[in-house]
């Protein structure tokens, strides 16, 4: 009995220390401002077929990546935990307004809608999808952005 209470004991310790050294890496906010403005325009642009409750039950968090290789990232929901989305602070700092928003429409698209990535490009070199596997630019989410939103919702059987 000891040996197992021993084992518990220790345990639980490991758990903690994983616990307290995730915190240290990755800051859980309630989502800042700009994010809520951009749920709410996803909202409308799924025409009422989501609501604000099922979206902010995923959680944001922002961490820091040291090379920026990915941006962001959607956790799907486990039995215990709901579902995250992880997003690189040190990406997000610099990105235009339609650029964040394009990050939080995709990872939206993997969390919510359950849609992996579609790279095929148009013959000006910009995706055509917002699910594509690589960010893309401000020109094309600028030249694109009505049909980017279009073909999310169509492709996945939204509308």
């Amino acid at each position: 009995m000891k040996t197992i209470n021993k084992i518990l004991k220790y345990s639980l310790i490991f758990l903690l220390g994983i616990v307290s050294y995730q915190c240290a890496f990755l800051e859980s906010l309630k989502p800042p401002q700009i994010i809520i403005q951009i749920i709410e325009k996803f909202i409308r642009d799924s025409k009422g077929e989501f609501t604000y409750e099922q979206i902010t039950a995923i959680k944001f968090n922002f961490y820091y990546e040291t090379d920026g290789a990915i941006i962001a990232v959607c956790k799907y929901p486990t039995l215990v935990s709901p579902a995250v989305i992880e997003l690189d602070f040190n990406v997000w700092e610099i990105q235009s307004d339609i650029e964040r928003k394009a990050t939080i429409y995709h990872e939206l698209g993997h969390c919510l809608l359950h849609e992996g990535h579609r790279d095929s490009y148009f013959k000006d070199h910009c995706p055509t999808s917002l699910m594509n596997t690589y960010s893309t630019t401000e020109g094309c989410l600028k030249k694109y952005w009505k049909y980017y939103v279009k073909e999310l919702f169509i492709y996945s059987g939204v509308r």
